[in-house]
């Protein structure tokens, strides 16, 4: 049960996380600039992507899932903060 909730916790999260990492602008102008597409091309030859609107979906998904995976260390650091509160 606990898991299931730190689980949907860390979904929760995942937005509010995503907002505050998408205006960083050193993060953003990596992944626009040339180095970032050559380290991004083979997740954008794995998915088949042709055009900006397809680099836009790789690279907004793969933003979705660090804050996805920042958002469960969160809660998995609160959680052993609180344990050992107790």
């Amino acid at each position: 049960m606990k898991t299931l909730l730190r689980g949907l916790l860390a979904i929760a999260l995942t937005v509010p996380v995503f907002l505050g990492i998408a205006p960083i602008n050193a993060l953003l102008a990596w992944l626009y600039s040339e180095s970032g597409y050559q380290a991004l091309g083979p997740l954008f030859h794995l998915f088949c992507t042709v055009g900006v609107e397809g680099h836009e979906s790789v690279i907004t998904s793969l933003l979705l899932t660090l804050s996805f995976v920042l958002s469960a260390l969160i809660v998995w650091l609160g959680a052993a903060l609180l344990s050992r509160r107790r």
